[in-house]
């Protein structure tokens, strides 16, 4: 396994780089969870800097309390077997 490094926003990072044919995969040392894997070296130099970005930098979406808190009550309330429409939840998040 080899590394390198990888700037992104003014932080340099490290990452361990191995050849798992066809793929190229690196995995970020100090950021867990945080990996990439691409076809080429160019393209996974890229792709890392995204997933790099996406772990330390990209926001957490705003969650609505009040769907928070009625996903809780109907939850909690074992008559209530209404469901909550998907595109309320997705809006919610967001997505």
């Amino acid at each position: 396994m080899n590394r390198g490094t990888v700037t992104v926003e003014g932080n340099e990072f490290v990452v361990a780089v191995k050849r798992d044919r066809p793929w190229w995969i690196g995995t970020v040392d100090d950021l867990p969870g945080c990996h990439a894997r691409a076809r080429s070296l160019a393209a996974l130099r890229s792709a890392i800097a995204g997933a790099i970005y996406d772990c330390q930098f990209a926001e957490e979406p705003e969650v609505d309390a009040a769907l928070i808190a009625e996903v809780e009550r109907r939850q909690s309330d074992p008559n209530n077997q209404r469901t909550i429409p998907w595109e309320d939840v997705k809006a919610a998040l967001g997505l």
